[in-house]
């Protein structure tokens, strides 16, 4: 089993990209942002951070004929931006991970963990593809996996 890194984050990228992010296996902060600002708070994270931080994202597959809704661009020129600070600043990259992956997340989790925010959809999907990573790699803390196991 892998170590938990002192900084996990996630990110659901498109027109309005959602991130979510683990400090220290307690501290949880989420939320959302058109480019700019995204692009702003990643760039601060991977320059105070760098090997520090862990950084993941929900794969955007194009494929011919749609089968998706939206513009890809948005999510593209994200996942570009993201890819390229955190190979500047030696951040580690987790593989891409489908958006059906999140569901082992789901918003009723988030809610036991106190990790929902009401009217943030794109916050909960980076949340949920946080959650979903810690689950299937066995990373959640003792504090986390006990809220989330027995409460009501």
């Amino acid at each position: 089993m892998r170590e938990l890194p002192e900084v996990l984050a996630w990110l659901d990228p498109g027109k309005l990209t959602g991130w979510a992010m683990l400090e220290h296996g307690e501290s949880f902060l989420s939320g959302q942002g058109d480019f700019a600002e995204v692009d702003d708070l990643v760039n601060t994270w991977v320059f105070n951070l760098g090997s520090h931080l862990w950084l993941g994202w929900e794969m955007y597959v194009v494929t011919g004929g749609g089968g998706r809704f939206g513009s890809p661009e948005y999510s593209l020129e994200m996942i570009g931006a993201v890819k390229s600070a955190c190979r500047r600043y030696r951040v580690t990259t987790l593989p891409p991970q489908p958006s059906a992956a999140r569901k082992l997340g789901d918003d009723d989790k988030l809610r036991r963990l106190g990790w929902y925010r009401p009217g943030q959809r794109h916050a909960n999907d980076a949340a949920n593809h946080l959650l979903a990573y810690l689950l299937r790699e066995n990373l959640l803390p003792p504090a986390q996996t006990e809220r989330l196991f027995t409460s009501g």
